[in-house]
């Protein structure tokens, strides 16, 4: 069995999935790094035992290169496990670092337009697994991905774009996700449309308005349950909760 490993940007990522010829894709950005020798044999045997899955990834080290430190073990959940069905594969870097993730290459023989117009690679790539099958986790640290690393799209979104490059990323994401709406026929509307209202959230914000006081963000808002508007906003208004915001977006 051939494993092909991708070393690459995003531009170069689009023209090396056709020439990969093996069964899985494992992806290792110059940025990070791989610490367990055998990461890719224990993924690949957990993909062989479980093909409902199209995706796994691990627990992965979090290393802030300008503190020269571990900050933290991005472990998403005490024991491996697979994801329900009707979960959407989406914080990718939050939950799932690139570094750790290896798929089938198969679902990305021929990918959507959107993957290729979006501002970045991971989501996308996690919104059309998701749509192919269960997301897998092994509950092994086996990579380090290293933080505000000079020149990554990171530090340049967050120290560089300023209010105008992040309303424009944000624009782009809410397009990203109605077009992924509309290619995996809403299987996943509820949580995709809560997704966009956070981006719309922030967007606003971003732009010095109360987003509440938005008639458009209150017309999207106002399609939700009540139950659902009520944990939106309890999330909104204690930010630093960071588990209770991605509770409510979940």
């Amino acid at each position: 069995m051939l494993l092909v490993i991708v070393y690459a940007k995003q531009k170069v990522e689009f023209r090396m999935y056709p020439y990969a010829r093996g069964k899985y894709i494992a992806i290792c950005e110059g940025d990070d790094y791989w610490t367990d020798p055998l990461k890719l044999q224990k993924q690949v045997d957990f993909m062989e035992k479980h093909p409902e899955c199209s995706a796994c990834y691990h627990s992965t080290e979090l290393f802030d290169v300008q503190l020269k430190k571990k900050t933290e073990v991005i472990r998403t959940f005490k024991e491996t496990y697979i994801l329900p069905e009707d979960k959407l594969f989406f914080f990718v870097g939050e939950v799932a670092p690139i570094v750790s993730l290896m798929f089938v290459k198969e679902y990305m023989k021929d990918p959507p337009g959107f993957y290729y117009e979006s501002p970045v690679i991971d989501i996308p790539l996690a919104l059309i697994l998701s749509c192919h099958g269960r997301i897998g986790y092994i509950d092994e640290v086996m990579a380090v991905r290293n933080y505000w690393v000079p020149n990554s799209w990171t530090k340049k979104f967050n120290e560089e774009s300023g209010i105008d490059g992040k309303v424009s990323h944000f624009k782009a994401m809410i397009k990203l996700l109605y077009d992924f709406n509309t290619y995996s026929k809403q299987k996943y509307d509820l949580q995709v449309r809560k997704i966009i209202l956070q981006f719309r959230y922030e967007m606003l914000r971003l732009q010095g308005k109360y987003p509440f006081h938005d008639k458009e963000f209150r017309e999207f808002f106002h399609t939700f349950r009540v139950f659902d508007r009520i944990k939106i906003r309890i999330s909104y208004k204690m930010p630093k909760l960071i588990e209770k915001v991605r509770n409510a977006f979940s």
